[in-house]
């Protein structure tokens, strides 16, 4: 895919920064490793977005492997976009009123 790039809905950018804030807090160096694993599915979105399922209507989710986090993410005119970057003990129906 690659075209448009990644786009982040505001709410989704403000869980992404405080996860790596609360991760750093807890362990030195822990936040750059979540930011780096998001960095990295953020790049396998890019490349095959099917590869995700859909989880509602035409909304997207992707699993960390490393921390229990998940990506809701849906595909407009050509880019990835992040509606959500949830830790799974959340209701999973949190993120289905962003568009």
């Amino acid at each position: 895919m690659k075209a448009g790039g990644v786009v982040f809905r505001r709410r989704a950018r403000e869980e992404f920064d405080v996860a790596g804030d609360w991760y750093e807090h807890e362990r030195p160096g822990l936040g750059r490793q979540f930011i780096e694993e998001v960095d990295n599915l953020l790049g396998r979105l890019l490349d095959a977005p099917s590869l995700f399922p859909v989880v509602h209507r035409d909304i997207h989710r992707a699993v960390l492997r490393r921390f229990l986090y998940c990506v809701y993410f849906r595909l407009r005119e050509g880019r990835v976009v992040i509606l959500a970057i949830m830790h799974t003990s959340r209701r999973p129906d949190d993120w289905q009123g962003r568009h």
